[in-house]
């Protein structure tokens, strides 16, 4: 990858410029949303089970957000928000993010599942 002068980025520098801000904004929704979810989940008449329930669900929604909003956000300071064409590859940029995401969840998953058995 190539930094923001123009020079091609060095490992540690495309892990903290890349990496990092996306983990950590697909870790604030997940966070945010379990929090939430756990909350409006507590309504539910059977104690633990509503706001389990809504954990779960809460975490799974802000991780979408969190996922949406790297991708979309990388595509815009990559290619500008100049016309509605970026704006819209910024949109698919996203669901892209999520897409890879959940895959590389649905990976690490496996991996402790095979380690374990």
């Amino acid at each position: 990858m190539r930094s923001r002068t123009g020079e091609e980025e060095g490992p540690a520098q495309a892990i903290t410029s890349n990496a990092v801000p996306a983990i950590a904004s697909i870790a604030a929704g997940a966070a945010s949303g379990a929090y939430i979810g756990g909350v409006v989940g507590s309504f539910v008449p059977i104690p633990g089970v509503g706001t389990a329930a809504g954990v779960i669900v809460g975490a799974a929604v802000g991780t979408v957000v969190g996922a949406f909003t790297s991708g979309a956000i990388d595509s815009l300071f990559d290619s500008g928000a100049d016309t509605l064409g970026d704006w819209g590859g910024a949109v698919v940029d996203g669901v892209e993010e999520i897409g890879e995401t959940f895959g590389a969840i649905g990976e690490g998953v496996g991996d402790v599942f095979d380690s374990i058995f």
